[in-house]
Parts: structure tokens; C-alpha cells; sequence
């Protein structure tokens, strides 16, 4: 009986950590592509080359 407990709260530690870096992977990206969208001044990404 001890077993099959340790085996389930193993099984929901592992659960809970991959949970958990899919949700530090999310948070990194969207850091990552605010950071660069911030260094673009305003209105460049429309803006022409010869304007």
C-alpha cells in the first residue's frame, strides 16, 4: 500500500515540474519578444526604408 502511494506522489511531482517549466518556458518567451519589440522605435515595423 506504501508503495502504490510513493508511486503516486512521485508521479504527481513529476507532473507538477513539467507543468511548471512549460509555464517558465511560456514566461521566457513572451519576456524574450517583448524585450525586442521594446528596442523598435514607434511606427518602424510599417515605416519604409526612404521615408
Amino acid at each position: 500500500m506504501v508503495h502504490f502511494l510513493i508511486v503516486f506522489l512521485e508521479a504527481v511531482f513529476f507532473i507538477g515540474l513539467a507543468g511548471s517549466m512549460v509555464v517558465a518556458i511560456m514566461a521566457f518567451v513572451g519576456d524574450f519578444t517583448d524585450f525586442f519589440e521594446s528596442d523598435k522605435p514607434e511606427g518602424a515595423s510599417t515605416q519604409a526604408i526612404g521615408d
